[in-house]
């Protein structure tokens, strides 16, 4: 699929420097989060973690250049998915990119979405809550006890 100027398409994170750059992205987005949130980075999936991961990954690639990933696997909550990573490079950002890869993951429809996001992070909150999702419940993360909220989107 073609959006936002990228082709959406599932990566093979299992190949070793797919899995590099998916790490990347998502060094730089937890990065970059922390800074927003005035908190530590969470931890960043390993090579192996990625590689290994049952997980689906999905890309934004531009140029040939991965821009931006989601993560999609099994929710702790009952039958629901859970988006368990959205990161877009910092030079890509407010271009729709996120929008055009959760649109993708949404375009199957018929399944439930969870989604934890830390309340300070008004960008993310905005995106999540203009794709359909609503509070669902609210809570702490971490030893850092950062105030998080559990989205849903039915």
């Amino acid at each position: 699929m073609r959006s936002a100027a990228c082709l959406i398409q599932r990566l093979d994170h299992r190949q070793p420097a797919t899995a590099e750059q998916i790490r990347g992205l998502l060094q730089s987005a937890h990065a970059q989060e922390s800074k927003l949130i005035g908190a530590e980075p969470g931890p960043v999936p390993s090579l192996p973690q990625i590689q290994l991961s049952l997980d689906v990954h999905l890309g934004a690639l531009e140029g040939g250049a991965l821009v931006g990933v989601v993560v999609i696997g099994p929710s702790d909550d009952p039958g629901q998915l859970e988006l368990k990573s959205l990161a877009v490079a910092e030079g890509c950002q407010r271009r729709g990119i996120a929008s055009a890869l959760l649109g993708q993951v949404f375009a199957a429809g018929g399944v439930s979405f969870g989604v934890t996001v830390a309340q300070a992070n008004a960008g993310a909150l905005a995106l999540y809550r203009g794709m359909g999702f609503a509070a669902h419940r609210c809570g702490a993360l971490g030893a850092q006890g950062i105030p998080v909220l559990r989205l849903r989107r039915p």
